[in-house]
């Protein structure tokens, strides 16, 4: 039920962070600003692809998003916009992966059919606001892989990445 339950959170996530826009942030669209590493593949997203936002709370996420209607995309959220080293938790700190490759299949930073918290962590080297970089790498021990048609649980897997993003909003 949690993994329900996060798979709405995530999409909610990626529908607000989408509606932002980049304007008057300098950008370079070509500046690799998230990898992801799974099963021994790398998928990589640029500037132009992702979106960050830090709010004045102190939480901050991010969506990404490749332009074809098929492409690969996601979202990262934390609750700290300090530099740290944070658990995934039920609070907010969490990842959402949709692999175009792997469609329909959806990775978050839970397993065990959505009932447990994956072990792992989102580490951040730098962080600011508007126009500056959020810097850090993560991993996400037991991905839980969900299939987005049927929400069948369909197993686990580990993924890892980094991302030196431009804080937009």
């Amino acid at each position: 039920m949690k993994q329900k339950v996060w798979l709405g959170i995530a999409a909610g996530m990626m529908i607000l962070t989408a509606s932002c826009s980049k304007a008057n942030v300098e950008s370079d669209p070509n500046h690799i600003a998230l990898t992801i590493i799974m099963e021994g593949k790398q998928y990589k997203f640029t500037d132009a692809m992702l979106n960050v936002t830090v709010e004045s709370d102190g939480s901050w996420g991010f969506s990404f998003d490749e332009p074809s209607p098929s492409g690969s995309k996601g979202s990262v959220t934390g609750n700290h916009n300090t530099v740290g080293t944070y658990n995934w938790d039920d609070d907010g700190t969490a990842f959402m992966f949709e692999p175009s490759d792997k469609q329909p299949l959806a990775y978050q930073s839970y397993y065990d059919d959505g009932l447990k918290v994956s072990p792992g962590f989102i580490k951040i080297t730098a962080t600011g606001r508007r126009g500056d970089r959020l810097v850090g790498s993560f991993e996400v021990t037991r991905a839980g892989a969900t299939n987005g048609n049927t929400a069948a649980y369909e197993g686990e897997t580990k993924i890892s990445g980094s991302f030196d993003a431009l804080i937009d909003d």
